[in-house]
């Protein structure tokens, strides 16, 4: 998970391959134009909204099974 979120968090690249298209990164890192009332997109939750306080606004994470999840913040990498 931690490679996982690192690809993410490098806009979709993995040792300087592109892995996961950089639009699709953008789009999965920003609330969805098409659901103006919740702060998710792409099956991720997203802040960009800064509904939660403290945390930066360009953080989006993904929460699983069994507690798991994976925040990842490209701000703080």
């Amino acid at each position: 998970m931690l490679r996982f979120g690192a690809m993410l968090r490098d806009g979709g690249k993995w040792q300087e391959r592109q892995v996961v298209p950089a639009d699709y990164v953008r789009h999965l890192s920003r609330s969805s134009p098409y659901n103006p009332h919740s702060p998710y997109s792409l099956q991720f939750d997203v802040n960009t909204d800064g509904h939660v306080q403290g945390v930066p606004r360009d953080a989006f994470w993904k929460s699983g099974s069994g507690g798991h999840a994976l925040y990842v913040v490209p701000s703080m990498g």
